[in-house]
């Protein structure tokens, strides 16, 4: 099977820049990171805005900030964190680079022990995601999903399983046939404190901060 056979909703997660030889998955924790740097352009914005405002020492005060805060969100938006593949060792194995420089490595698993799960989707009702060292690619409906598993276990090597066919069960992918004794949730169930929602707790915050901010100047 061939990369372009792959759904638009697969090739969200998977990008063919680095194949055959490597595959970088985006993990959970690049969306803090990415999510962390977009909320710090807020108050960027805001140091922006005073040392335009201001003048004499408050004003160096606000620059210093303002680039501080550029440097900080360039870095953030920059760094990556990624669950990656790779072929040439034959491992699997977490990353995190910064401008282009790896600065870490570790977790390194065999391919041949990292196993790859088809599951259905907690968080979207009627998908199915892949699951690959406890990352979860929410991908589309159970052929566009089984279609990327199949390609990546079979480019990779990767033990493949379900989680659909016999469901809660986990078995080994083979030709996947849904069982009428399979009770797969009718509807999914989405865990309280997920990633999402904490993005959205968090979000608003460094608006309302700012907003007060400029307020209780203006007021002064």
């Amino acid at each position: 099977m061939n990369y372009s056979a792959l759904s638009k909703n697969a090739k969200i997660h998977f990008n063919d820049k680095y194949l055959p030889d490597r595959l970088p998955l985006a993990t959970k924790t690049l969306l803090f990171i990415r999510a962390f740097g977009f909320i710090l352009t807020i108050p960027l914005v805001s140091s922006l805005f005073m040392a335009v405002r201001l003048d004499g020492t408050e004003q160096n005060l606000f620059i210093s900030a303002s680039l501080l805060f550029t440097l900080t969100v360039i870095t953030l938006l920059v760094t990556k964190h990624q669950l990656v593949l790779d072929t040439l060792n034959t491992q699997a194995y977490l990353e995190l680079r910064t401008f282009g420089i790896k600065l870490k490595q570790w977790k390194s698993k065999s391919l041949a022990k990292t196993e790859i799960t088809l599951s259905p989707s907690v968080h979207k009702e009627s998908s199915y995601q892949i699951i690959i060292e406890g990352q979860h690619f929410v991908i589309g409906d159970l052929a566009e999903t089984e279609q990327a598993l199949r390609f990546i276990s079979s480019h990779f090597q990767l033990p493949a399983f379900e989680q659909v066919s016999q469901y809660p069960e986990i078995v080994p992918l083979g030709e996947l046939k849904i069982s009428s004794d399979a009770q797969a949730p009718s509807k999914p169930i989405e865990p309280l404190w997920n990633s999402t929602a904490w993005l959205k707790l968090l979000l608003p915050l460094p608006v309302f901060i700012t907003l007060g901010f400029v307020l209780k100047l203006f007021g002064s």
